[in-house]
């Protein structure tokens, strides 16, 4: 073929680069080791909630899904009934 020299040479320059690269920390092995992402946290019921707590935060999310879909649905309702006056306006139907 003629080409077997730089072949091989490309193949040893790839195999040098990868040998001086090193290799790479593996996010999930360290995680099993740790058993968790935060090193500082020492007291494992540090984050958790009471129930009190737990509903009232529950209640308080669903206060707040609610007044964002009531507030999508009205900029939707304001876009479409804007739309139907542009459409009026320039005499498409």
């Amino acid at each position: 073929m003629g080409w077997g020299g730089a072949a091989s040479g490309m193949n040893q320059s790839l195999k040098d680069n990868r040998n001086l690269k090193g290799e790479r920390p593996s996010y999930f092995k360290n995680r099993k080791k740790d058993k968790t992402i935060y090193k500082k946290q020492t007291d494992k019921n540090a984050g958790k909630m009471s129930p009190e707590e737990f509903n009232s935060f529950s209640l308080k999310l669903k206060k707040e899904k609610r007044r964002k879909t009531i507030i999508n649905v009205i900029m939707i309702s304001i876009f479409i009934i804007l739309t139907v006056i542009g459409f009026f306006y320039i005499e498409v139907f």
